[in-house]
């Protein structure tokens, strides 16, 4: 594990922190906001427990082969007891997720930036004019296709896959990859990067370069969240496209710019990386 992704796990740790603290002191708004935020999180739900019920069945399939090969009670037990801490682990990850943005969400009504403004329509509330639908599409079809050609280009030129695709590549059926990289890593990174460590900073940062300090934070921490400082180069420019994209058009329109992104790579891994 790189050093900074320890730096950046211990960030998350204490902006879901900070983001707890806003959640306890402003508990009225939090029934009003989970409305808000619940189609999301539905779908990021039952895309986790999906997810993890195709990963359970994995192990269970390499447990059993280790049991033939001869391997000990003891080894087999290690394995479960991995297995149990990743679930932890990634259940911890989503709660984190919602905390931050949660706290994302109520900074944006107070500083009355761009937060939800599909679903917030469901608690009768507002978000700023945006510039419309057709602009919404095409800088979002605009980021995603920008993201791709910068990503082939940065690839290419390090001469390596990054150490995620041989992750995703050695686990499960391609309808597992497709559900966590679409699905899963956008919703809940976008809700809780974007939204949530990006609507916290601009709302503790009392400047004029409020937005620019929370765009570059939250696109500094999604970048540092990825394999190691070799991938900074890379996602970081992307980071603070989306970042952009969040405070014309909302957490919605990054969501679909991410997954969008994901999609494509993941579509383009053969010929990127191949085996």
């Amino acid at each position: 594990m790189s050093a900074s992704f320890v730096f950046a796990d211990t960030l998350s740790v204490g902006a879901v922190a900070c983001a707890l603290t806003f959640v306890v002191a402003e508990w009225r708004r939090v029934p009003r906001s989970l409305l808000v935020l619940g189609p999301w999180l539905l779908i990021g739900a039952t895309a986790s427990a999906i997810v993890m019920s195709e990963f359970t069945q994995h192990f269970e399939s390499m447990l059993r082969l280790i049991e033939k090969s001869g391997a000990t009670a003891e080894q087999t037990d290690l394995v479960r007891g991995g297995l149990r801490r990743l679930a932890v682990s990634s259940v911890l990850q989503e709660l984190g997720a919602i905390a931050l943005a949660l706290a994302g969400l109520q900074a944006c009504r107070r500083l009355g930036l761009r937060g939800l403004p599909w679903t917030r329509r469901l608690v009768r509330e507002r978000d700023p004019a945006g510039p419309g639908p057709i602009r919404w599409l095409g800088e979002t079809a605009t980021l995603i296709a920008g993201a791709v050609a910068w990503s082939c280009l940065c690839i290419r030129l390090s001469g390596r896959a990054p150490e995620q695709a041989s992750i995703l590549a050695s686990l499960g059926s391609s309808e597992f990859r497709a559900l966590t990289s679409i699905v899963l890593a956008p919703v809940f990174e976008e809700l809780g990067l974007r939204l949530g460590v990006q609507g916290l900073i601009a709302r503790m940062v009392r400047s004029r370069w409020s937005m620019a300090a929370a765009v570059v934070g939250s696109a500094l921490l999604w970048s540092l969240l990825h394999d190691s400082e070799a991938r900074l180069l890379q996602f970081f420019p992307v980071g603070l496209a989306l970042g952009w994209l969040q405070l014309r058009h909302g957490t919605e329109a990054c969501i679909v710019a991410h997954a969008g992104f994901n999609a494509s790579m993941l579509g383009l891994a053969p010929i990127l990386w191949p085996a």
